[in-house]
């Protein structure tokens, strides 16, 4: 382990924000670090403190968003959700059963935002999943 981290040391530095040595990676000290991280309380507390050098919040535009829709056929059997059906087929396949599915993205990046997955005859008890 000590020879890896020797390898790696200036990226282990920078994600972790503080100074690595390859004497902080010894079997001791390892064995010491899974015992800690083992304990739910510790463990949580890891998470979060990496979590706060690796998440960046982005100023983006949000002017714009964009929603498209397509079907997908699938060779698939009824089910309880009546998400499945048959109906007008872009594909030229009415034979098979089909959804819509929907994309939200953000302009001009193309982020998504959300997707959605609903049936192709939209009734007024119609089921989205998500």
């Amino acid at each position: 382990m000590r020879d890896w981290v020797t390898r790696h040391q200036r990226a282990l530095t920078q994600a972790l924000g503080c100074s690595i040595r390859d004497t902080d990676f010894s079997d001791e000290r390892m064995e010491d670090l899974l015992d800690a991280i083992g304990r739910a309380a510790v463990g949580e507390a890891l998470e979060e403190q990496l979590g706060q050098h690796l998440i960046r919040v982005y100023a983006l535009p949000t002017d714009t968003a964009r929603i498209a829709t397509t079907t997908v056929s699938v060779f698939h059997q009824p089910d309880q959700t009546n998400l499945l059906d048959y109906g007008h087929s872009k594909d030229q396949r009415p034979d098979l059963r089909q959804f819509k599915e929907v994309l939200s993205t953000l302009d001009p990046v193309g982020l998504p935002l959300c997707s959605a997955m609903v049936a192709v005859h939209l009734k007024s008890s119609a089921k989205i999943v998500t």
